[in-house]
């Protein structure tokens, strides 16, 4: 038998010897591809005579639940590096450009905004009516495309995490370059299943303005009745079920549209497929990794600020003694410390996504017979 095609005694699937390429896959550059047209989950891969190869990351093997956690955690140690690299490339991009549009809608309306705060605080008129509609749709725009930019962040940091665990879990380097090179390659399709991905979630804010509407819940004063809105947000609470269970449905796409190459739909369809049966295992993983970053920038973030504050404290006391460089050092520690927080919340943003790229793995050597594409690819 040859590793992941099946436990021992057990037949490869119909149509595929043993070793060779799943069902409707063909064998793909790095082991990683679409998977098979049709389930495979008779062909698990999930037990192994031996002791299965680990040249990276993880065994490759179906993993349990702390593997894949611990998987991500790997990931992170390995490639760390590089991932905050061009995680800091990536929202400082968004950063920079959005600090280019807020300033150029500002020089085109610098004279409204004037008229505006003056007129506001004599207490004449509405935002509205003071700024006028174009100044005030312009700025509603570049908050609607400041959203789509830290987005298309997102999108293109979870690219770089699919890629990263792509290579770890084969053992191969990956320096920035390529991996920025990559995230951008796969960026495109993440950041479009991102948006398809998460519009599920404005399905309660949907229903809310509906009931509002059709239960005349506004009156003439303009101010929605009490019963429209009780009605309109227990409406709205109900479907918080129904959001979470396609969100966690759909929560594998944005890594097959980067890992497989995927059309957006495709990956959606894909994501469907992979988390069937395994719902609340992968919603855990997502739960847990989530957890886990969380606590550990909260840890971080509180022994930072205590060290900030006595720091602070320390320049404060120094200062009265006619230290020159206690000015500097009462500027610089809030820098740094925020600087600090900054790379602390970006360990909070890689790790799910690492967890969750790995959990694709997972699921893949699972359901496909994954981990024996990716023997054959080392």
């Amino acid at each position: 038998m040859q590793p992941g095609t099946g436990a021992p005694g057990q037949a490869a699937p119909d149509g595929a010897s043993p070793g060779g390429p799943v069902p409707g896959g063909g064998p793909v550059p790095g082991g990683y591809g679409p998977g098979p047209s049709v389930p495979a989950a008779h062909w698990p891969g999930a037990r192994y005579p031996w002791a299965p190869p680990r040249p990276g990351t993880i065994p490759l093997a179906p993993l349990d639940f702390w593997q894949v956690l611990g998987g991500g955690l790997a990931t992170f140690g390995r490639f760390w590096s590089r991932l905050v690299a061009v995680a800091l490339t990536a929202f400082g991009a968004a950063l920079v450009l959005g600090a280019i549009a807020v300033g150029a809608t500002a020089a085109v309306f610098a004279a409204r905004i004037e008229a505006t705060a003056d007129r506001l605080r004599d207490g004449g008129g509405d935002l509205w009516a003071a700024a006028g509609a174009p100044a005030v749709v312009s700025f509603a725009l570049l908050g609607v495309l400041g959203l789509l930019a830290l987005a298309a962040a997102q999108s293109l940091v979870l690219a770089a995490c699919t890629a990263a665990v792509q290579e770890g879990v084969l053992g191969r380097p990956l320096g920035y370059r390529d991996l920025l090179g990559r995230a951008l390659r796969g960026a495109r399709r993440s950041f479009v299943v991102h948006l398809l991905a998460g519009l599920p979630a404005l399905l309660p804010i949907a229903v809310l303005a509906l009931a509002a509407l059709a239960l005349g819940g506004f009156s003439p004063s303009g101010r929605p009745g009490a019963l429209a809105l009780v009605l309109g947000w227990l409406l709205a609470l109900a479907c918080v079920p129904v959001v979470l269970w396609l969100g966690v449905q759909l929560s594998l796409a944005p890594v097959a549209a980067v890992a497989e190459s995927a059309r957006p739909l495709q990956a959606l369809r894909r994501s469907r497929r992979l988390v069937r049966g395994a719902w609340w295992r992968t919603f855990g993983l997502v739960a847990v990794a989530g957890m886990i970053a969380g606590a550990a920038a909260a840890a971080v973030n509180l022994v930072l600020e205590l060290v900030g504050w006595i720091a602070l404290l320390g320049a404060f006391a120094v200062s009265h003694h006619g230290e020159p460089l206690a000015p500097v050092a009462i500027v610089l520690f809030p820098v740094v410390l925020l600087a600090l927080a900054f790379l602390v919340e970006l360990l909070v943003l890689l790790y799910p996504q690492l967890v969750l790229a790995m959990a694709y793995v997972d699921r893949r050597m699972r359901a496909e017979g994954l981990a024996g594409e990716l023997i054959r690819a080392l």
